[in-house]
């Protein structure tokens, strides 16, 4: 078995892939987007000129949250 962290962690790592992608959200504009093929990416999304646009900043469980929040 392996080791987590957190409870968060954990429960974050042991999302499946469904058949759609979907998002885990966090606060501050943050979350984890979950692939159909179980890639799982740290997203940020922001408004500039009054659009939505979304900033990756790495995969899970590569980046922690922490981590990210840092960037």
């Amino acid at each position: 078995m392996e080791h987590y962290e957190t409870p968060r962690q954990q429960y974050l790592a042991l999302r499946k892939p469904q058949a759609k992608p979907y998002k885990l959200t966090d606060r501050d504009s943050m979350y984890l987007y979950v692939s159909i093929k179980a890639t799982k990416k740290r997203k940020f999304v922001y408004r500039l000129d009054n659009k939505a646009c979304t900033y990756t900043f790495g995969r899970f469980p590569d980046l922690s949250l922490h981590d990210a929040r840092e960037l």
